[in-house]
């Protein structure tokens, strides 16, 4: 079975903040590299399954989801 994390991004100044569903909050220039910001803390944080994973990043703008 597949682990997978939901991750919330939301607009703040010039970067994306990356709300990890209960582990934490990172951040990304840019919505493609998201992903592998994801990725980074979760290994960081002691998670054994970071490079499989699925990570699910929804973003918000204007808090609502967009697409």
């Amino acid at each position: 079975m597949t682990t997978s994390y939901k991750v919330t991004a939301r607009r703040w100044g010039s970067y994306w903040e990356l709300d990890i569903e209960g582990v934490g909050v990172t951040q990304a220039r840019t919505l493609s590299r998201a992903e592998r910001m994801v990725r980074d803390y979760l290994e960081l944080d002691g998670h054994s399954d970071a490079a499989t994973a699925a990570i699910i990043v929804t973003h918000l703008l204007d808090g609502k989801p967009g697409q």
